[in-house]
Formats: structure tokens, C-alpha cells, sequence
């Protein structure tokens, strides 16, 4: 389990299938918690104390989740400057977009997704 308040990290750690606990009251990057992933802990040391024991006592299975893209976002970066230089419109085309289910923001296919 990766224990944070790192924005970053959590995205990291949800994408290599590591559970996660938030020490914050939100986050920025709820996917991760919408798929089951990560969990907000809050800030309170009695709620960091049972958040934490809650999890180290709950069963786990390591399931990497590509709620936070496919990680061929560069590729298609390259893509869309190089569409962008020749003046075409739309700069990334549609069949090469990121259309992973798990990407809607509906909590319920995240979840499914990741937890399959």
C-alpha cells in the first residue's frame, strides 16, 4: 500500500495497481478513488489511524488501472503539433484519441473495469 498526499503519486500508484490511501480530505484526482483504487484518508490522526488499519485489513489484489490514460499520450502529442504545422483540422484524429471506458467519469465502470 503507498500511504500519500502526493497528486502525482496517487495517479502513479493507481496506474501500477498499488492500493492507495490519500492523506487528505479531497482529492484532485478522484478516478482513483471512482475505481476502488485509492482511498482519502483525511488529515486527523484518528482518521489516518482507522482509515489505515481499515486497509492493511482488507484484501487486495494487485490490478494495474488505466483510468489515467494509456500512456500513449506522447505519441500522440507528436502527432497532433505535427497535424498543427500542416494546418489540418481536428489535430489528433479520432481514431487515434483516448477512448478507454474507464476514462467516463461514472464510477461504476471504473470500478468494473479496473476491478476485473
Amino acid at each position: 500500500m503507498i500511504i500519500t498526499d502526493s497528486g502525482g503519486v496517487q495517479e502513479e500508484a493507481v496506474t501500477l495497481g498499488k492500493r492507495v490511501l490519500i492523506l487528505r480530505s479531497v482529492s484532485d484526482r478522484p478516478e482513483g478513488i471512482w475505481a476502488g483504487m485509492a482511498r482519502l484518508g483525511g488529515i486527523s490522526p484518528p482518521t489516518v489511524r482507522a482509515a489505515l488499519h481499515e486497509e492493511l485489513n482488507r484484501r487486495w489484489d494487485e490490478r494495474p488501472c488505466r483510468v489515467y490514460g494509456d500512456g500513449h499520450a506522447a505519441t500522440r502529442i507528436v502527432a497532433a503539433v505535427g497535424r498543427w504545422r500542416e494546418g489540418k483540422d481536428p489535430l489528433l484524429p479520432t481514431e487515434r484519441e483516448f477512448k478507454d471506458e474507464a476514462f467516463s467519469h461514472a464510477s461504476a465502470a471504473l470500478s468494473e473495469t479496473c476491478r476485473a
